[in-house]
């Protein structure tokens, strides 16, 4: 059974997790700066030297690393994988779906994997994939014709907190309480509670009137799936969604990865 290192390298963080036969394992989340260090580590059983020649091949069994990275870290971290099976996920890639994005070479992997993470869960219907991080990705997968069809891209909830209180002279920086949860139209009361509200309930709209919209356009009921660290804010607020767990991400790598070794 092959096993495979999947990384997701992230705007603020890096998650980490094994693949056996297709079946992920737990996620590991790496604090921005140290993926280096962690990542040798979890590396070290599988490497041995030829002399100066680092190979992959250790205590058990070869393994593959798989990675989709959105930042510039990337090339600083690859030196980590000297000797592995690297395969780095691209939008120009050969995939178990086709995308008709005018600019494959720009597409960011993550919202490729996403989808096909989203694939690997409710299998191939219609989806808005939302992917709420730094940014906030809004994905449009046509299940008729296996067709990752484009999308958005807008700022995430703590830019927007940011800019309010960066680009204003006296409104406040907003942070969000662990315990926060989204509710259906709630008001603010004062300038605290109006920031935080204005945000998240402008973003529970925006997404929910992305999914309205696309189904009036296209006449097909449209599954909306919910990952990324800041979808636990809306699950319980958000119309008809499907609340993904964070690692979709990781699972599209997984999904992909077992995909390319039957077709590829």
């Amino acid at each position: 059974m092959s096993k495979v290192l999947l990384i997701d390298i992230g705007n603020s963080s890096t998650k980490v997790s094994w693949s056996e036969g297709g079946i992920l394992g737990e996620q590991v989340v790496i604090p921005l700066g140290e993926e280096c260090g962690e990542l040798s580590a979890l590396l070290e059983p599988y490497v041995r030297y030829k002399g100066d020649i680092r190979e992959n091949s250790g205590c058990s069994q070869k393994i593959k690393i798989m990675i989709s990275s959105v930042s510039k870290r990337l090339d600083d971290i690859l030196p980590v994988f000297e000797g592995f099976d690297t395969y780095i996920l691209r939008g120009t890639d050969k995939l178990p779906f086709k995308i008709s994005y005018k600019t494959k070479e720009t597409l960011g992997p993550d919202r490729v994997a996403a989808i096909a993470g989203a694939i690997a869960m409710y299998g191939k219907r219609h989806m808005l994939v939302v992917d709420m991080g730094t940014a906030i990705t809004l994905d449009y997968y046509d299940a008729d014709s296996n067709t990752f069809k484009g999308g958005n891209i807008s700022p995430g909830i703590r830019l927007r907190f940011s800019a309010l209180h960066d680009y204003t002279s006296k409104l406040p920086l907003v942070e969000l309480g662990s315990a926060y949860k989204c509710k259906k139209i709630a008001l603010g009361t004062n300038t605290q509670q109006a920031i935080l509200e204005g945000v998240m309930q402008g973003v529970r709209l925006e997404i929910e009137g992305y999914r309205r919209e696309l189904e009036e356009k296209t006449g097909k009921d449209i599954l909306l799936v919910l990952t990324g660290g800041d979808s636990k804010y809306f699950h319980s607020s958000t119309k008809n969604c499907t609340f993904a767990l964070e690692n979709l991400v990781l699972k599209g790598l997984a999904y992909i990865g077992t995909w390319n070794t039957r077709h590829v």
